[in-house]
């Protein structure tokens, strides 16, 4: 058992943090009170760090050029982690923005016989047919989701799969089954 010299509570040994400086090889505060000191200073410490290298930056490119080029295969292992979390990243934001596209389009097929609302089927239409020159201008994917969210366009509707492709071969969507 051990006293912790900040809240001044007796807990056992594996309340504190290891500390080879002291006697008995533990810290002298537990680790409830040293998590609350690491939260309680925390945008302090940021406003510090932030003065310290606005005061040396060309110190600390130097020496981080130095960093770089003792440890390549780190370098190389961070670049790599960071191709990973960039592209999980863009696969949630164009997600997010394609929601949001949906739900401006009201989140179900134009064509009023069909009315799908899957939304793993639904696409955006251009109803003057001209998506051609949409594409050169503003790609596919975020960048066009991004554009629509903008500037909510009424020359695009949504459709499903089945009444997209019926309409881009035969002109007209496609009408209900009858069997």
């Amino acid at each position: 058992m051990k006293k912790c010299s900040v809240c001044k509570t007796i807990k056992s040994f594996e309340d504190f943090g290891k500390d080879k400086h002291n006697k008995n090889g533990y810290r002298s505060s537990c680790r409830e009170c040293n998590r609350l000191y690491r939260i309680s200073i925390k945008e302090e410490r940021k406003i510090y760090q932030a003065k310290q290298y606005l005061n040396n930056k060309e110190e600390y490119k130097i020496k981080h050029k130095e960093w770089r080029t003792k440890n390549p295969e780190k370098v190389k292992e961070g670049a790599k982690r960071n191709i990973k979390n960039r592209a999980r990243y863009n696969k949630k934001m164009r997600l997010t923005r394609k929601a949001k596209v949906f739900e401006l389009y009201g989140n179900k097929c134009a064509n009023i016989e069909c009315g799908d609302t899957r939304q793993e089927v639904l696409t955006i239409d251009h109803i003057n047919n001209d998506g051609y020159i949409q594409r050169k201008i503003h790609k596919v994917g975020n960048q066009f989701y991004s554009w629509i969210i903008k500037n909510k366009p009424i020359d695009l509707q949504l459709l499903c799969y089945n009444c997209n492709m019926t309409k881009a071969h035969t002109g007209k969507y496609p009408s209900k089954r009858t069997e």
